[in-house]
């Protein structure tokens, strides 16, 4: 709203002056994701990083975010976020600077300003750090009070300002989608768009900006895509859960997407939208670190066989 308001006041009434910030905040964002894939998450794969950064800007879901000025919210929360995990990690791994720590901390605070996404971060970070820290978990706890204090810090302004968190019961069907379903069709029709969303990331068409009441009808536990939904989603979950120990770089992918998208699904609180290709600015980052890692361990192996083929 911020910035908002700062176009406002240098160029009232001319929407240009957003789409150019977006268009910007969504290069900066872009640049800063392969930075942080670079130092971390592929540090020993510097095509890998490459590739998947590639991946999440050609990526045609994310043409809402870009287009929609209203969704810069999730841009700039994606920035912020991406900030926080990198000086978390420096922080961690580079003798605990405190400045490091004031960065993390700051910038913590301005993702969860920005859209309330932060909050999974809570549950993200210390499995952020179990997969490319080698600290041990002892050497997580004070950072990770530093987050849940910023956390609170965020809910005290928040009751200050907004009067906490529950809003009041909404009887239009514009901003209540799941209105006249009955509890298993919400809960089906939820879960039916979880599948969704994960086939949007595999084939994005057709796109929309409206996926109000009746874009999508009610379904039961009949339809087939439901269940579906379920198998496809319950399988790459069982998988991360597996390999968490392992440190799997494409089971911290799969765990990044469902928690980020968790917020967002209706699963956990009511969002006001069916779907929303916005909502998928950041959990898409999930699966294209999960996607890159399978890729590039096939080539590895490929390579590998090849090299074991006697000439």
């Amino acid at each position: 709203i911020i910035t908002f308001a700062i176009e406002w006041q240098l160029s009232p009434n001319n929407p240009k002056i957003g789409h150019f910030n977006n268009l910007l905040l969504f290069v900066i964002s872009s640049l800063l994701l392969l930075h942080f894939l670079r130092q971390f998450i592929f540090k020993q794969q510097p095509l890998a990083a490459f590739f998947c950064t590639l991946l999440f800007v050609a990526h045609p879901i994310h043409t809402e975010v870009v287009a929609n000025i209203k969704s810069r919210d999730e841009i700039l929360s994606f920035i912020f976020l991406l900030l926080t995990m990198h000086f978390s990690l420096k922080f961690l791994e580079e003798g605990r600077k405190p400045i490091h720590l004031i960065a993390f901390c700051t910038f913590f605070f301005l993702a969860l300003l920005s859209k309330e996404y932060g909050m999974t971060f809570i549950i993200i970070l210390p499995m952020l750090w179990h997969f490319i820290s080698n600290k041990k978990w002892r050497q997580w706890i004070f950072p990770y009070t530093a987050s849940i204090g910023v956390l609170v810090f965020y809910f005290f302004l928040r009751f200050v300002f907004v009067g906490g968190i529950n809003a009041p019961k909404i009887t239009e069907v514009m901003n209540a989608p799941f209105l006249y379903a009955t509890p298993l069709q919400h809960y089906c029709t939820v879960l039916m768009n979880t599948g969704h969303y994960l086939w949007l990331m595999i084939w994005p068409h057709p796109l929309s900006y409206d996926y109000s009441y009746n874009q999508i009808k009610y379904v039961s536990a009949g339809e087939w895509k439901v269940w579906a939904a379920v198998l496809v989603q319950t399988s790459l979950f069982v998988f991360a859960v597996v390999q968490f120990k392992k440190k799997n770089i494409a089971a911290f992918g799969i765990l990044f997407y469902f928690l980020t998208l968790s917020i967002v699904s209706n699963l956990v609180v009511d969002s006001g939208v069916v779907i929303g290709e916005r909502f998928l600015y950041q959990p898409s980052l999930g699966l294209l670190i999960a996607f890159t890692a399978f890729v590039f361990w096939l080539i590895e192996k490929f390579i590998n066989n090849k090299k074991q083929i006697p000439t």
